[in-house]
């Protein structure tokens, strides 16, 4: 088959890919068909000029999710895909913790500890600023006891376990001054 100059090939499209996390479209994605890469906009979307008709191989990758590479079977009838990718649920997270005398007052120098409750040799510890903070990092998901000391201050354990999950990322500690 010859075609003239100007004249496209009935057997290429252009197609659009969709990316969203199931419900959400996800924007700055990275969609990869063959050697060309396109970034998704604000609604998600991708688009490709001039696709092969035929089956054609798309990477689609964030940070934070789960890359996933579709095969998809492009023609005159398909030409608009949506692919969902799927966050990634972090192992770890980074704790701020905040350490005051009154709920506003901080204290410097508080050794706040995590440990772990059915492995006590699993602990993370961090050491309050001048502001009264600290960041506890890498902090596995799972259920610790929270205890904090600092001279001039009553010991502090935590009235409950905390549950680290994903979402966890602050932590409050108001410990009592001591009295003579």
């Amino acid at each position: 088959m010859r075609y003239s100059k100007g004249v496209i090939d009935p057997a290429t499209r252009d197609i659009s890919i969709t990316v969203n996390d199931g419900t959400d479209p996800i924007s700055g994605a990275s969609v990869v068909i063959g050697e060309t890469t396109k970034t998704t906009n604000d609604s998600g979307v991708a688009s490709f000029t001039v696709v092969t008709e035929g089956t054609v191989s798309a990477t689609i990758s964030k940070d934070g999710y789960t890359s996933k590479t579709e095969s998809l079977s492009v023609d005159s009838t398909h030409t608009s895909f949506t692919v969902s990718l799927v966050a990634v649920t972090p192992t770890t997270v980074n704790i701020s913790a905040t350490v005051t005398s009154d709920g506003t007052t901080p204290i410097q120098g508080a050794t706040v500890t995590l440990t772990d409750t059915t492995d006590s040799t699993k602990t993370f510890t961090g050491t309050s600023g001048s502001a009264g903070g600290c960041t506890l990092s890498n902090v596995t998901l799972g259920t610790y006891t929270v205890t904090a000391a600092c001279e001039g201050y009553e010991n502090y354990t935590g009235a409950e376990d905390l549950e680290v999950t994903a979402e966890t990322d602050s932590l409050a500690i108001q410990m009592t001054a001591v009295t003579n």
